[in-house]
């Protein structure tokens, strides 16, 4: 399957608020005490105008099949690089999963990352999350850092 990414535009915009719908709706499951009305985790137009973020599409067939995000920024202060890319926005559509979608977005993200001057990406995922968990491996992250909640 041939796979292009590019950097997202404006008029991707609609179909990008889809991919954010998908991503809220399988990761519902993953989210004790969320509430119950409708929610956006991403300012999508605020993210594409923001100069220091970029929003990669893969393409197939000139549809749009996948996104992604890396967005610089702060590293903690006992770290030895000041910045990093943070990577979210991760979706592929469903007919595509499996298929290295997400790794060709990664890729281009990190392309985009070192453009920037960035040389470490770093993410959250839901630990239960397994196939998400197992593409980002696939991708070459690793665990870095675990939260953890106690309801009280």
């Amino acid at each position: 399957m041939s796979v292009a990414c590019r950097l997202a535009t404006e008029s991707d915009l609609p179909t990008l608020n889809q991919f954010q719908r998908g991503i809220i709706a399988a990761e519902a499951q993953y989210i004790p005490r969320r509430k119950d009305q409708d929610y956006s985790y991403y300012d999508l137009s605020a993210l594409l105008s923001d100069t220091d973020t970029r929003i990669i599409v893969a393409e197939h067939q000139q549809r749009l099949i996948g996104s992604g995000y890396v967005q610089k920024r702060p590293s903690k202060a006992y770290l030895q690089h000041d910045w990093h890319g943070y990577v979210g926005f991760i979706y592929t559509l469903p007919d595509y999963r499996g298929q290295g979608v997400a790794k060709k977005v990664i890729s281009a993200l990190a392309q985009q990352a070192k453009a920037m001057g960035l040389d470490e990406l770093r993410l959250d995922v839901f630990a239960d999350n397994q196939a998400a968990v197992a593409t980002y491996k696939a991708s070459g992250f690793t665990a870095n850092l675990i939260e953890m909640r106690y309801p009280l």
